[in-house]
């Protein structure tokens, strides 16, 4: 029997956030635990907030691009903490986060 090897192409991942009370321009917990998991401040030079989402998300987080189709974005909604955070790698971003982090000595392992 021949086994076939499943490829990831691109990732979504929804994280939920406790509830809690988050003031003017503060962040859930949740994220922080994100990025020390992904450690994207350490693998991307530079990131970009703004007051945009999609799907009812209204705040994005994006590492890799400044333009609109970023390659890795997390979003959430500060007045709907009950959606969760939404971590989005497209295909490319994967792809660049992947490479980034194999520069870096930081192992990637999508199958734990």
């Amino acid at each position: 029997m021949k086994l076939n090897s499943i490829k990831i192409d691109q990732i979504r991942l929804m994280v939920p956030v406790r509830d809690q009370k988050l003031k003017r321009n503060e962040f859930p917990l949740e994220l922080i635990a994100i990025n020390n998991l992904f450690s994207f401040d350490t693998v991307f030079s530079e990131k970009t907030i703004t007051a945009f989402g999609k799907n009812g998300y209204t705040l994005s987080i994006s590492y890799g691009s400044g333009n609109k189709d970023e390659l890795v974005t997390i979003m959430f909604n500060p007045n709907r903490l009950d959606m969760g955070l939404l971590i989005d790698f497209t295909a490319s971003g994967k792809v660049l986060f992947e490479s980034l982090c194999k520069l870096q000595d930081i192992k990637v392992n999508w199958k734990k």
